[in-house]
């Protein structure tokens, strides 16, 4: 029992200060970042703020990106490789997603922890067509979704988009924030 928590919360401690959010057992800058969010994907979220991967993002490829962080996928692995994102920019910041997903993993595992779920790719193109503004009924579930899966996808990715709105403070990706937000809303 006691010991179990005391072992998980070093543990999480030692990921936290090896990922760069505590120092000194305070939280860094980042770490208050990641504090101010919630979910499974507030590390890599806070992440992708500081490191400005989000820069010169239109809406739709914002919702394209954090989809990836807050949906589930329906337990298929395929590989990325082949995968067709709906612009160069998606791809681009999901490898570096992908990239810093497996770092926060190795960190985890070198701890004995497994906390982080996989990048979700299945609803990068619902999310990317909704935000273009195409009708729900012309957007094509993944395959073995439904169309109700889709909507769960967009209602998590219209949650964490809620809670970096007063996060963000850099100007540019709070007007992005906000206007995604807007894009996703429609019709919610």
């Amino acid at each position: 029992g006691r010991e179990r928590y005391r072992r998980e919360f070093r543990a999480f401690r030692a990921v936290l200060t090896d990922g760069g959010f505590l120092e000194d057992d305070r939280p860094t800058g980042l770490g208050r970042l990641a504090a101010s969010l919630y979910g499974e994907s507030a590390l890599l979220v806070a992440q992708g703020i500081e490191g400005a991967w989000f820069a010169g993002m239109e809406p739709s490829e914002l919702a394209a990106t954090l989809v990836m962080l807050v949906a589930e996928d329906r337990g298929r692995e395929r590989g990325a490789s082949r995968r067709r994102f709906p612009t160069p920019r998606v791809e681009g910041t999901y490898r570096t997603l992908r990239t810093a997903h497996h770092h926060l993993a190795t960190l985890e595992e070198a701890h004995g922890l497994a906390t982080l779920r996989p990048l979700s790719l299945d609803y990068v193109d619902a999310a990317y067509g909704w935000c273009e503004g195409v009708p729900l009924t012309e957007l094509e579930p993944p395959p073995g979704a439904d169309i109700g899966d889709v909507i769960k996808a967009i209602k998590n990715l219209y949650s964490v988009l809620r809670q970096l709105e007063p996060a963000v403070r850099e100007q540019g990706l709070k007007s992005l924030v906000s206007a995604t937000r807007g894009c996703v809303e429609r019709d919610l």
